[in-house]
């Protein structure tokens, strides 16, 4: 099932750090939300609409247990948009470029050596995009990259042509007496959404019902659901070299190392595919934390790689056509992949 969430006020998705009025004064907020809170809400409307079914919340007979994440995105009117992949960079004058896979010749010095690094061709100063969107078409340009006319791009938007921020300014209220309580002033990052932009999932492992209210986020706030036509990401022509795209943040035991990966000669297994690592383009670690509600307590906290990181990979034994199979719109995470973390898409090489 794919839905678009649509919400009718501000939204509020906090990041994982501690926050309580009085020891700070100010708590961040986040956008897009991560995938635990689209996960956590999707798991609310269901027992909302079938809370005699609350008490096996958690249990082996929890019937959300088969809820499975496989896409998040934003769309704005008719068309869809994915994380900038971090691969991708402009020169002087605005020209988008993304890197070129290189042999090592140059024995560039780096934290963590591998024999290829990505370039680009020229000596122009570069920048990167922070927190940036590419639409579907431009996307699929970026699948076939290797191809020299599609080394340019355009439509790349910038996160604030999704959202307005609008601060709420509060003090805290003592339960007891309903009073204010002095030295408790706060500011929340409340997020308002631009006309027309949505929030899409896909998912599957879950029955709900089409055109309905949900919460979502702090506060709980309202937002609508409809169900909308799944989008579809073409399968790659792909070699024995292909770049692997996060387009969710993805939680690895290795820090940024999934962990069949072994960290020296950096190869390994797959569900039967031989793959190298030749090297990866990623950005500062994501916090991924939470909430139990049951547990009354808070969730671990992992470091995630960010959504638009880009591993490029070699095939040294295996099908090809298994790469698409297992990789392509699959979740890989080595943790909380059921809730959407690392969900990847295949690119060209060459």
């Amino acid at each position: 099932m794919t839905i678009e969430i649509s919400p009718l006020d501000t939204l509020f998705f906090k990041n994982p750090k501690p926050f309580n009025a009085g020891d700070e004064s100010w708590s961040d907020g986040i956008f897009p939300p991560t995938p635990s809170t689209i996960y956590g809400a999707l798991r609310s409307i269901y027992f909302k609409n079938n809370p005699h079914e609350l008490e096996k919340a958690n249990t082996k007979d929890d019937p959300t247990k088969d809820l499975l994440i496989h896409k998040i995105y934003l769309k704005q009117n008719r068309n869809i948009y994915f994380p900038l992949p971090l691969d991708i960079v402009y020169k002087k004058g605005f020209k988008t470029h993304s890197y070129i896979l290189q042999q090592d010749e140059k024995n560039i010095i780096t934290n963590y050596k591998t024999d290829f690094i990505l370039n680009l061709k020229g000596d122009e100063a570069i920048e990167i995009f922070e927190n940036s969107f590419l639409t579907t078409s431009n996307f699929k340009k970026y699948q076939n990259s290797s191809d020299e006319k599609f080394r340019n791009f355009t439509e790349i938007k910038s996160i604030d042509k999704f959202i307005i921020n609008e601060p709420k300014i509060g003090n805290k209220i003592d339960k007891k007496n309903k009073t204010v309580q002095d030295g408790y002033l706060y500011r929340v990052d409340f997020k308002r959404l631009i006309k027309n932009v949505k929030i899409v999932v896909e998912f599957s492992g879950l029955d709900i019902k089409n055109n309905q209210i949900m919460r979502l986020g702090g506060e709980g706030k309202i937002a609508t659901i409809n169900e909308i036509e799944r989008v579809d990401i073409d399968n790659p022509n792909i070699d024995k070299k292909f770049k692997l795209y996060f387009l969710t943040p993805a939680i690895f035991d290795k820090g940024w190392l999934p962990k069949w990966i072994d960290k020296d000669s950096l190869e390994g297994e797959y569900n039967g595919l031989n793959l190298k690592l030749l090297t990866a383009s990623i950005g500062k670690y994501k916090l991924i934390g939470g909430f139990d509600m049951k547990e009354n307590r808070p969730k671990p906290m992992y470091r995630a790689v960010p959504e638009g990181s880009v591993y490029y990979f070699e095939l040294l034994s295996g099908d090809k056509e298994k790469v698409i199979e297992l990789l392509h719109n699959q979740a890989i995470s080595d943790k909380l992949a059921n809730e959407g973390y690392g969900i990847t898409f295949i690119g060209e090489v060459k």
